[in-house]
């Protein structure tokens, strides 16, 4: 059986300042990531889903895990005047929440068979933050990811 990560990320910006799809791709563009940005999805403090990467592409956001796992990113990870990861906090909306499940089934359902209807058996799914991946040290995405989301995969 193969594993299959769905990796959620925060985009280490303030909850009180906008951080949207453009600024995020305009960054990812400066540091050599191919457009469109990383991420699979980006997600604004309003819920909006922006999707960047086809699921059929592989991601540009967890190295070396990219082949093998899809990105959603959601604005904010700081609180409210943040400028660095000693300034991380929950900062997820309401709506983001809402919007971080629609990205994860999405993902998942990205894995079903279209003949039979049923995910495919040969992958396992983990759903975890950027910084619980093994060897990765950041405090990304600013909340325990793989507590909070283990009952869609148990």
């Amino acid at each position: 059986m193969r594993k299959y990560r769905i990796v959620i990320h925060c985009s280490a910006t303030a909850a009180d300042s906008d951080y949207s799809e453009q600024h995020l791709e305009r960054d990812h563009l400066v540091r050599k990531i191919n457009s469109p940005g990383g991420y699979h999805f980006y997600i604004r403090k309003d819920g909006t889903i922006i999707k960047m990467r086809d699921l059929d592409k592989q991601g540009a956001h967890a190295l070396p895990y990219n082949h093998d796992s899809h990105g959603i990113c959601y604005e904010g990870g700081l609180k409210a005047g943040g400028k660095d990861w000693r300034d991380a906090q929950d900062t997820r909306t309401e709506p983001q929440k809402a919007s971080i499940l629609k990205c994860i089934y999405a993902s998942i359902l990205h894995f079903i068979e279209e003949e039979s209807g049923k995910v495919n058996i040969d992958y396992e799914f983990e759903i975890i933050g950027h910084g619980q991946l093994p060897g990765v040290k950041k405090e990304c995405p600013s909340f325990d990811a793989k507590s909070e989301y283990a009952w869609i995969t148990a």
